[in-house]
């Protein structure tokens, strides 16, 4: 029974086969009547005769024509970070240094143009101001004739009882300055020095008088001596006698005595010489230490002259335009640090400091030119600044290194818009560290995703 069952299950999936496969070949043909339609078939089976002949020339051409292009374009590798923009010269500000004291008068505005050197305010001192100004041009007149100090000598000191802190300084410069011109204009030591001088002469003259009379007295002195031996010598025969010829020995001994007193007075001569010099060479050491102390005095008066004048004196520390750091009114009080004004210098020559990480810094060099895109002025309307790298520092500082941008063009921008220089301006620098054709750049960018 099972047997049969199972035969005729055989029987009905051999059925259901060939009927699957009848379909498929009824399919198959109606596709291959789709297939034989003539119009198709032109398609499918008749390529056009251009695209045989010229298809693959028009391909390997457009291709040359895309690498040639990569290879005479150029791109740029840019560094991007930012720039800030200083001038030359920076600006200087005036900060009042005593512990507390008031304004008492003020020459300048806000924003005026001033001089260097220009006295913009005084501050309350115990000095009269303007009696200690007269007094330092008395002093500035002296330092520039420190080189006559008998043209020195010549000024008459100014009387002044009215210079607070200064007057126990002008008191102590005044005794030198008296004290030296008295003894040097009234010419004691050089009066001393030319008796010293004339005496020194003296002695070389009688010490050349010593030195004739030691030749004289050498020659007749050898004159005694031969007399004696002669004598001597027939005293021997018994010709002269013994008497005569110690007369004779005599005479020799007490000519070279003379000889060697006069021989010892050269050398006393040359012992008062050298007394005398020494004593000429003190006054005139001296002379130059009373001009050297008036001299220095000078000098230490105008350095207190400065300091008084950096406690109680704005003065200007350069070409510029004053800005008041707050409102100032005259009998304002005021506090020791405090910030009074500023100075700043008109100027046509700014520089750009840029502070770079680590990131691509060995690309950067020296002369690299560099985009400067201001943040207060929009590139696409004003346009970019050029500039140059001109320094860039050994040492770095945080991790990052200084790099210092010049603009050659001024801030003139590539649109020839003139920008406006603010303090604290800053902008987008670009540094175009080297041009790399465009196909390096894809092989590179192609070689780089293949590792």
């Amino acid at each position: 029974m099972d047997y049969k069952h199972t035969f005729m299950n055989e029987d009905l999936t051999a059925f259901e086969n060939e009927q699957e496969n009848n379909k498929i070949y009824e399919t198959a043909q109606v596709d291959r009547n789709q297939f034989d339609n003539p119009e198709v078939d032109e398609v499918l089976n008749r390529s056009p005769s251009w695209l045989v002949r010229w298809g693959i020339a028009y391909f390997f051409f457009v291709m040359m024509v895309i690498i040639g292009v990569a290879w005479f374009i150029k791109y740029p590798d840019i560094i991007s970070s930012t720039l800030k923009i200083y001038p030359r010269n920076l600006p200087k500000n005036i900060v009042f240094k005593n512990s507390t004291g008031r304004l008492d008068q003020l020459f300048a505005e806000d924003g005026e143009k001033v001089s260097k050197n220009k006295i913009i305010a005084f501050f309350e001192s115990t000095a009269k101001h303007d009696d200690v100004i007269n007094f330092e041009k008395f002093i500035d007149s002296l330092i520039l004739d420190t080189g006559d100090v008998q043209k020195i000598y010549s000024r008459k000191i100014p009387i002044y009882f009215t210079l607070g802190e200064l007057q126990k300084p002008y008191q102590i410069f005044q005794d030198v300055f008296i004290k030296s011109n008295s003894v040097l204009t009234s010419g004691i030591l050089n009066r001393k020095k030319k008796s010293i001088d004339d005496e020194i002469g003296q002695i070389a003259n009688m010490k050349r008088s010593n030195k004739e009379q030691v030749e004289l007295q050498e020659k007749d002195l050898k004159l005694s001596s031969d007399e004696a031996e002669s004598l001597q010598r027939l005293s021997d025969k018994g010709l002269v006698s013994v008497q005569e010829a110690k007369n004779s020995l005599s005479k020799y001994y007490l000519k070279k005595q003379s000889l060697e007193q006069l021989k010892g007075s050269e050398v006393n001569f040359d012992i008062t010489a050298i007394q005398k010099r020494q004593e000429f060479a003190e006054t005139d050491k001296k002379i130059e230490e009373l001009k050297m102390e008036v001299l220095q005095s000078i000098f230490l008066m105008k350095n207190e002259i400065l300091l008084w004048k950096q406690k109680y004196l704005a003065i200007a520390p350069i070409d510029g335009y004053v800005h008041f750091s707050s409102v100032l009114e005259k009998n304002q009080l005021l506090n020791t640090g405090e910030s009074i004004l500023t100075i700043s210098p008109k100027s046509e020559e700014y520089y750009g400091e840029i502070w770079l990480g680590q990131h691509n810094l060995g690309k950067v060099k020296k002369g690299q030119r560099v985009v400067v895109k201001m943040d207060s002025y929009p590139y696409q309307e004003y346009g970019t600044i050029e500039g140059r790298i001109d320094y860039i520092a050994s040492m770095p500082r945080d991790s990052t290194t200084l790099l210092k941008v010049v603009f050659p063009l001024g801030l003139y921008t590539n649109y020839q818009n003139k920008v406006s220089f603010k303090y604290g301006m800053t902008a987008k620098a670009e540094i175009v560290t080297n041009e790399t054709r465009l196909l390096k750049r894809i092989f590179r960018q192609l070689v780089g995703k293949v590792n």
